[in-house]
């Protein structure tokens, strides 16, 4: 998590000593050719210099940071919704499950005496065919009641 992050402050870090070496070369007097007032006019623009460099680096180690940090938070979001519809399905599976298995859980009568009526109502047409009549046909007339 702080690879990057510490790798990118290092090398501003080393930037820094880098940009300082270059405005402020170690020597006793830097603008030996100028009067006093131009040389600390000179030196406080290479400060200033240095100072917005600085700010500017930090600004783009923020942002850079705040960039990482936000896909960080984007790839948490993803993994929690999809471990949320992860458990969704699984207590969608498992409902399902339960409902098909409910009958597991009716109680049947132990007692063998125990009857229910149960009436079935159809529809459909009574044309009767010639067949019909003739597996119908008794000695005492028709008997219709083994087809229905």
């Amino acid at each position: 998590m702080f690879g990057r992050p510490l790798c990118t402050a290092a090398f501003v870090f080393a930037l820094a000593v880098f940009i300082t070496l270059q405005v402020f070369p170690p020597q006793l007097d830097p603008y030996p050719e100028l009067d006093r007032e131009e040389a600390v006019r000179k030196t406080i623009i290479k400060i200033a210099a240095v100072v917005v460099g600085v700010i500017v680096l930090i600004l783009l180690i923020v942002a850079s940071w705040r960039k990482m940090r936000a896909a960080e938070l984007k790839k948490q979001e993803e993994q929690a919704a999809a471990e949320e519809a992860a458990r969704i399905e699984a207590e969608a599976a498992e409902k399902a499950a339960k409902e098909a298995n409910d009958y597991d859980e009716i109680a049947f009568p132990s007692d063998p005496s125990y009857t229910e009526k149960v009436t079935i109502l159809g529809t459909g047409d009574n044309l009767i065919h010639e067949s019909l009549y003739k597996d119908a046909e008794t000695e005492d007339g028709y008997d219709f009641s083994p087809i229905y």
